[in-house]
């Protein structure tokens, strides 16, 4: 085959300068080929010539070898001045020069055992299994580049190679990595990686049967080396004969946990414990349950020094899995890797609860009852779904009523009442149910009203006195009945007292059971008899009936209110005028305080309890003029402005 005037030889080719030119020397030459041949001969020596130039300015040794230089010079000389000579001479030439060349380059590779041009290093190791003990040369930057030896407990290792070189691009025409009885992997120029623009290369090879504890060598084309310790675990542990269930004084297979009230389950929750018993085909410090399946959301790990053979984990948690589940169970040595895990037997998983409806359908005794009291009972109903009759336990607790055979399940349960004096909030009675299946636990809790005691009641509104007024219709005033204990219904009448009120009497009282206030009003007219002196009013026909029909018949706070005063008015006088009537009664509760008057307009009088005339001054009257701090007229005492003879107003008004 002819050779390509573009393969000429350059430094880190795959072909060898000695055997470059053997080829060419071996060259056929016939006519047709002359042009190329010669071009080929001239741009190998050429190659020839940059290599030495390139080795000589890296050769270690102390000085050139004698007369090399000047041979090589001699020979690019010759080569290049071939094309300039003509007839069949310079093929010839041609042949001697290539002679010379193969003489020259055996020199020059003698010169090129003296040059280091790249340095080869180990410097990562991983793998399918767990690499530990990297050990890295030390008085190195960064400590951790150059990887001196490692471990592995798998066959599959791969390791990272650097080149460092010292001449530009040059690259090794390969790279063996050989040694822990794994087969030897070659790693060609073209599939390493450049760092960058440095003079650094990188490539990973990954060794499958590294099977023996040895020395990893990695080998570069031209002769240099790096060594790397390479050792080979044990084979991690592995689990076989993998089982469930519980470890009294002795480990049981298949055996469920064991629930209060229930007994022996027939499947597991969340939560619920179990052991596991696993055997080791050699020694472990580490065994896992691992995550999913029957067990919890992460890997349970039981660490221990265990020696091969068959062992009881545990307690191991249950997860959160419904229906057939399983175990997987590993194990490790030393934080190894794991090695083949087991499944134990299937378990059955059950998260299902006791679920329940709130209290619901209660009827008291009379039926308008919501609460009870002593002697009282109520039925209710409150509803269990996955209730498993014979097989399901329950319990109904409270320590204020008594519930009808608390240690079974009915939809309908009667309420005695047991104790306490009040509760309209929060709750007191528990049910607690357990399934037999997988021992779950489910309780709900709700309220029965007790109400033992009458309530206390408050009336608010009733100001300290109420007044009338003259103008803009009769005075109403809004009252409030506010009970400590929600009541079923209110009552209360208005009393005037003797002499008989002439009022209207107080409406329905506003509000519904179970309300604690009940809302109403009250509306004072003119005509109505005022509390007169230390006379006060009491409210009458008070009922607050309880949730359990008791009742009471007073009021606590504010059992009585005043009707007393009036607000302002005026009162018209004609000329000469003394009194006239107010319209409505003064209550003469502390008149000289309680009441004030002026002459519209002209001056403020002052109260006084006679008739006598006075400058400024005014009292109360009854209808033919007379005094009577009661009374329902006002008279002027005034006489100077009265005798003016001016027709004229009194604004008078009783506070509160």
């Amino acid at each position: 085959m002819a050779l390509d005037p573009k393969s000429a030889k350059v430094i880190g080719s795959s072909m060898a300068p000695m055997d470059l030119f053997q080829q060419l020397r071996e060259q056929p030459t016939g006519t047709k080929e002359e042009e190329s041949y010669l071009i080929l001969v001239t741009n190998c020596i050429e190659a020839l010539v940059r290599e030495y130039e390139a080795l000589k300015t890296l050769w270690s040794g102390s000085s050139v070898p004698a007369g090399l230089d000047s041979r090589i010079g001699k020979l690019l000389g010759k080569a290049q001045s071939l094309q300039s000579q003509v007839g069949g001479s310079r093929m010839l030439v041609a042949r001697t020069l290539v002679v010379g060349a193969l003489s020259l380059s055996y020199e020059i590779k003698a010169l090129r055992s003296h040059v280091i041009l790249s340095t080869v290093y180990f410097t990562d190791a991983t793998g399918a299994g767990v690499i530990s003990g990297k050990t890295y040369e030390a008085d190195t930057v960064p400590a951790d580049k150059i990887l001196t030896a490692f471990s592995s407990d798998n066959d599959d290792i791969t390791v990272t190679l650097e080149i460092h070189s010292r001449s530009g691009s040059w690259m090794p025409d390969s790279v063996t990595v050989s040694g822990g009885g794994a087969t030897p992997v070659t790693v060609e120029r073209q599939n390493w990686t450049q760092v960058g623009s440095s003079r650094i290369w990188t490539a990973s090879v990954n060794l499958t049967d590294a099977d023996t504890s040895g020395v990893l060598t990695a080998t570069m084309s031209d002769g240099d080396t790096a060594t790397c310790t390479y050792t080979r675990l044990a084979e991690p542990p592995a689990c076989s004969s993998a089982d469930w269930g519980q470890n009294g004084g002795g480990f049981s297979s298949g055996e469920y946990p064991t629930s209060p009230d229930t007994g022996l389950q027939t499947a597991v929750k969340s939560g619920d414990e179990v052991y596991v018993q696993v055997t080791l085909d050699s020694s472990a410090t580490r065994i896992t349950v691992a995550s999913g399946g029957a067990g919890t959301g992460s890997d349970q790990h039981f660490d221990d020094t265990y020696a091969a053979g068959t062992h009881v984990i545990g307690p191991v948690t249950c997860g959160s899995g419904t229906g057939s589940q399983v175990f997987t169970v590993k194990a490790n040595r030393d934080g190894g890797s794991y090695g083949t895990s087991d499944d134990t037997p299937s378990i059955s998983m059950d998260q299902a609860s006791h679920s329940y409806t709130s209290l619901h359908n209660l009827v008291f005794s009379p039926a308008d009852n919501f609460a009870l009291k002593a002697g009282d009972s109520c039925t209710g109903d409150v509803e269990i779904t996955n209730w498993s009759a014979g097989n399901d336990h329950i319990s109904y607790t409270s320590s204020e009523v008594t519930v009808t055979d608390s240690g079974a399940y009915a939809e309908t349960k009667t309420y005695t009442f047991l104790s306490g004096l009040y509760r309209d909030s929060g709750t007191n009675v528990t049910l607690t149910s357990r399934r037999k299946a997988n021992g779950k636990q489910s309780s709900t809790s709700y309220l029965i009203k007790i109400c033992n005691a009458s309530a206390t009641i408050n009336m608010n509104g009733a100001e300290s006195r109420l007044r009338s007024r003259a103008t803009g219709g009769d005075k109403t005033y809004s009252l409030t009945a506010v009970s400590d204990f929600e009541l079923k219904s209110y009552t209360t009448t208005r009393d005037a007292g003797p002499p008989a009120d002439d009022g209207p009497a107080l409406g329905a009282w506003s509000g519904s059971a179970p309300d604690k206030t009940w809302t109403n009003t009250i509306t004072i007219q003119e005509d109505d008899r005022k509390n007169t002196g230390a006379e006060t009013y009491s409210w009458e026909g008070v009922d607050a009936v309880t949730g359990s029909g008791i009742s009471k018949a007073s009021i606590s706070a504010d059992p009585t209110y005043t009707v007393g005063g009036f607000e302002s008015r005026d009162v018209a006088m004609a000329a000469y005028e003394h009194y006239n009537p107010i319209g409505t009664q003064v209550s003469n509760k502390d008149n000289a305080n309680k009441l004030s008057c002026e002459i519209v307009g002209v001056k403020e009088l002052e109260y006084v309890e006679n008739t006598t005339p006075a400058e400024g001054k005014f009292t109360i009257t009854d209808s033919g003029g007379n005094f009577d701090a009661d009374g329902t007229y006002v008279r002027c005492l005034d006489t100077d402005f009265i005798d003016l003879g001016l027709p004229y107003t009194l604004r008078i008004e009783e506070a509160a």
